[in-house]
C-alpha cells in the first residue's frame, strides 16, 4: 500500500498507524465513491444513455443550424417502390 496515494486529510504518520484491514477498508470505499461519482456525472453526451435520462441542471444541447430545407420528403428520384 506504500505505492498508493494517500486518503485525503490523513498524515502519512496516521496512515501508518492504522491497521492493515482498515487501510484496505477504506482505499475500497474510495474507489467505490469515485466509481459512484463517475457514473453520476454521466449524461447523454459522455454515455450511452437518451436525453431524457440527463439530470436537470445538465446543460441543454444547442440547436442545430437550418439547413434550407423544409421538412419532411425531400424531391428527388422516385426510388423503386413498384410505382
Amino acid at each position: 500500500m506504500s505505492n498508493q496515494a494517500l486518503p485525503p486529510g490523513i498524515s502519512a504518520e496516521e496512515w501508518n498507524a492504522t491497521p492493515i484491514a482498515v487501510r484496505v477498508l477504506v482505499m475500497e470505499l474510495l474507489q467505490r465513491v469515485a466509481r459512484l461519482d463517475a457514473r453520476l456525472n454521466q449524461t447523454s453526451r459522455n454515455a450511452s444513455k437518451p436525453p431524457s435520462s440527463d439530470p436537470p441542471q445538465a446543460n441543454p444541447r444547442a440547436a442545430k443550424d437550418p439547413t434550407g430545407r423544409k421538412p419532411g420528403g425531400q424531391p428527388g428520384p422516385e426510388g423503386h417502390g413498384g410505382k
